[in-house]
Formats: structure tokens, sequence, C-alpha cells
């Protein structure tokens, strides 16, 4: 089900980005026209693959769903496509590119061979979402029914799980987003309504509780740094990005940013593969409008990417640094090149 989303601020007006991000190439009708659809993509470690998550409404019932896979150096050439049982909502590659989880609406999470879709699943995992790779490609961990995380050896799916985590006793506030440290040493889960719970990978132990200031059940987004420098969490409802040093969780947010406008929706934040740049999607303006801002690091200005007139979701980098792709509540799935020379 989709987050209820209160009523929108006006616009921001952003600071120049100093140059601009040229729309590449735009993906029409890669999810359910009109519909409640979230959206889904990811890039392939080896930048030969963009998978995006879709269906196709425009015909009766039984929907078609698809998994949609482009070639990154060639948009026009048009996607692989892959049938599906249900819609797509979300799609993880492990980083050595042998394997891609992709997690329907069943609640069922399905791990392919990126390099032969056809001979089918490796593995089917019922009753979880939100599946994330541990960068050394040793763990698979999805949120779970019951409020647990759920992880995997990612060679003996077989097996079950290898650790259970147990995040809280509330029904209300499920685990939503997952988030590996680049080292694999922690795992971040953000909860719907109100934290962040950072675990150690060696025996799974909370080694933090962040209170983010969520105010509503929305997720609030989150992501480590590439550097292992920061984790950025955005609270849904008030409008900060807050930066947390890994190595000292204790000492609180070593940054506060108020990127967005102040009474924006963050919607989701990704890093470039170098770590110079913080993009972040914030929800604002009439119903469903969205400004994409990209924070710099060194400079601490904010440019203007993009506006949308509709909900941008997901966003993620090329693992080369040369495109961003946005993924708009559904419809729609634009490809920017990126900045080359921010101030």
């Amino acid at each position: 089900m989709c987050p209820m989303l209160p009523t929108p601020a006006p616009l921001p007006t952003p600071a120049p980005a100093g140059c601009e991000w040229r729309l590449l190439a735009t993906i029409d009708d890669a999810f359910s026209p009109g519909s409640c659809d979230w959206p889904a993509l990811a890039y392939s470690p080896d930048n030969a693959q963009l998978a995006v998550g879709s269906a196709d409404d425009n015909v009766t019932y039984p929907h078609r769903h698809f998994l949609r896979v482009y070639n990154p150096g060639n948009y026009t050439a048009g996607p692989f496509i892959l049938n599906q049982d249900a819609d797509t909502y979300s799609i993880a590659y492990s980083s050595d590119n042998t394997q891609v989880a992709v997690h329907d609406w069943y609640g069922m999470v399905l791990v392919y061979n990126p390099g032969n879709y056809t001979a089918g699943p490796l593995a089917k995992i019922e009753g979880g979402a939100n599946a994330v790779y541990s960068p050394d490609n040793t763990q698979l961990a999805l949120s779970a029914e019951g409020r647990k995380v759920w992880v995997y050896n990612t060679s003996n799916y077989g097996a079950g799980p290898v650790a259970t985590i147990f995040v809280n006793d509330d029904p209300a506030h499920p685990p939503f987003t997952l988030a590996y440290s680049p080292d694999s040493t922690q795992l971040a889960v953000g909860l719907m309504g109100g934290k962040v719970l950072v675990h150690k990978t060696s025996d799974y132990s909370r080694i933090a509780t962040l209170d983010v200031g969520f105010v509503s059940d929305g997720p609030g987004p989150l992501a480590y740094s590439p550097d292992n420098t920061q984790l950025a969490v955005g609270g849904w409802e008030d409008s900060k990005v807050r930066l947390y040093n890994p190595g000292n969780y204790d000492a609180g947010p070593v940054t506060t940013l108020s990127v967005c406008a102040p009474t924006d929706l963050i919607l989701d934040l990704v890093y470039s593969p170098g770590s110079t740049q913080l993009v972040v999607s914030c929800r604002s303006g009439v119903a469903d409008n969205t400004t994409v801002l990209v924070y710099n690091q060194s400079t601490h200005r904010v440019g203007l990417v993009a506006h949308m007139d509709s909900e941008i979701l997901d966003l993620a980098y090329s693992p080369d640094g040369t495109q961003l792709a946005m993924g708009a509540m559904g419809g729609m799935v634009y490809v920017y090149t990126p900045c080359q020379n921010p101030q």
C-alpha cells in the first residue's frame, strides 16, 4: 500500500548547480500509468544493465508484469523483457554481478543470474521484501513479516536465514529501508515511523538506535556514502537530511542539512560513486510535484537537477557516475547525465 502523502509546500528556489544536468533518456510507461505502483530500478555493478520494474495495465485482467533490462549505453535499442507474476517493488544486484534480487507485490524475493534471466530464478524466498546485498557478496538481507529482518548466505539460500533480527514490538513500525556499509560491517534498518537501527554484521547485535525525526508512518530513505564516512538519513516529513559518522553514532548527527524546503517530504537520496555529491528527491509544490536537488560535499552548495510533475521515489547512480536514473510513481523513468564540473 502506498504511503499517504500530506498536502505539499510551494516549490523551493534552489541555488544554481554551477552546470547543467542533461536529460539523456526517457523510459515511457515503465510502470502502470496512473497507478500507485512503487518504482524500482537498479544498475548492475558492471554498468551493463539498468533493470526496471514495470507493469502493463493496458490489457484486461490478468495484467502483465515485467522486469525490463536496458543497456545503459543504448536505450533506443529497447529492453530485454522478463515476465513476472506481480509488480516489482525493489531490485538489488550483488557487487560481483552474479545475482540480482527482485522483490515483488506478492512478498516474494526472486534471485536471478543477471547473465541468464531466462534460466529462471536461482532461489525464491517467500515473505520477504526490500532485499539488499552486502558489498562483500556473502549476505542478502531483507525485511520480513513479523517485524523482522532475515539475513541469508548468498551461496546457500536453501538453508534458510543464517540470522533473524527482531527490530521491535510495534506492528505499526515494521522495517522498511535497509543499507549495508561499504565495508560490510554494519547493517542499517529504517523503521516506518521513527527510528534507524544499526547492527554489527559479525553477530547482528545492535550498536545504535537513531531517532531521525519521522513524523508519520512514512519510511525515511537512508544510504551509506561509498567512502564509508557517512550514513545519510532523510526525515520523511521534517525535510532534514542527517549525516552520521558510522564510527561514532553516539555523537549524534555530524551535520543536519536543510536541502529541501522546510515542509517538503524527502522521498529518496543517493550518493554519487565518489561520495562527492548527495542527490535528494524532495516532494513539494502542488500535488505530486518533486524537485530533485544535489548537495555538493566540498562547496556545501545545493544545485538543481530537475523539477518533476510526479513523485520521484527511486534514485540510482550508475557505477561509473555518468548516469542518474529517477523512477516516477506510476509512469516514467528519467535518465540524466550528471553535471561534470559542479560548483
